[in-house]
């Protein structure tokens, strides 16, 4: 399975449970068709060798000898799946699966699944619970929020584009906050307890004691806890800031979602003490050359 970072939890859990290989790749799906030319440039190379590559996490998944993809997708519902031989060209090109997100395969597959449901007499609800159930999902819930920085309505002009430039300063603020601790934490130059400290300090009203990591993850800032994740990323051609979560309770991902979203981004005596503007000012560069090197793999 290829996914992208904030996706939801349960395609995680439920790859757990029956076996299945997880890669994680940053948001969009180019990421999802750059790790499938991954994938088969490890089988074009040795196809009796089992297939290792590494996903933005940074953690080194073995696929096994000629693997095949059983589902590929990414937060915004685009998806894909593989079939069990190898996709040939009539000139001999290879591939595990289609480039692109499919509108016809997921028609295909929600059809086929309305039908089965009808015909067993059951609601889709009820058929999702029973796969929540029987592979021992627990995330459940899936949240985002969106963070728009300025009046998208402003007719004026020139209004408008000096109010989305301001909007935009405000959104690099925010992920820079973030990136600030992921960096920090990647390199060494605080620990996972001082980032909890970080975080605790500049969000008091929410509860960090169970966070596992901090990751970079492409193009945002990935927050690993026991029982759910929360991603914050910027968007990256409008003054926005997005923000999602995914876990067993609803209102704790809701919570958390919005309070990453609006954080205005001002460091806090703490913050300024531990990592500091001079480090910040250089942890987009430091980001984009962990990026370079994901996808140089």
């Amino acid at each position: 399975m290829i996914k992208t970072t904030p996706s939801a939890l349960a395609w995680d859990q439920w790859a757990a449970a029956n076996g299945v290989a997880v890669l994680n790749v940053p948001v969009g799906f180019k990421e999802i068709a750059a790790m499938l030319r991954k994938v088969e440039a490890r089988l074009a190379a040795d196809a009796d060798a089992p297939v290792v590559v590494e996903d933005v996490y940074g953690q080194t998944v073995s696929l096994g000898v000629q693997p095949r993809l059983i589902f590929a997708g990414e937060e915004s519902s685009g998806m894909i799946t593989g079939p069990e031989e190898l996709i040939r060209s009539q000139g001999g090109r290879t591939a595990l699966a289609m480039r692109e997100k499919s509108a016809g395969e997921a028609m295909v597959l929600v059809t086929a699944l309305a039908a089965r449901c009808k015909q067993e007499g059951i609601a889709l609800s009820d058929y999702l619970a029973d796969v929540f159930t029987a592979n021992r999902i627990t995330a459940t819930y899936d949240v985002r929020e969106e963070i728009t920085y300025y009046n998208e309505s402003e007719p004026d002009p020139e209004k408008l584009r000096a109010a989305k430039q301001e909007g935009e300063a405000k959104r690099d603020k925010n992920d820079i906050f973030f990136l600030g601790i992921a960096i920090a934490l990647h390199e060494g130059k605080i620990d996972l307890e001082q980032a909890r400290e970080l975080f605790a300090d500049a969000l008091p009203a929410l509860d960090f004691t169970t966070l596992e990591d901090v990751r970079f993850v492409g193009d945002g800032t990935y927050l690993k806890f026991r029982d759910k994740f929360v991603e914050v990323r910027k968007s990256g051609t409008d003054a926005k800031t997005k923000a999602y979560a995914s876990g067993v309770d609803r209102a704790d991902c809701q919570r958390f979602a919005k309070a990453f979203g609006e954080t205005s981004g001002e460091l806090t005596e703490l913050y300024e003490a531990r990592i500091g503007p001079s480090y910040l000012a250089e942890v987009e560069a430091k980001a984009r050359r962990i990026y370079d090197a994901f996808q140089s793999t």
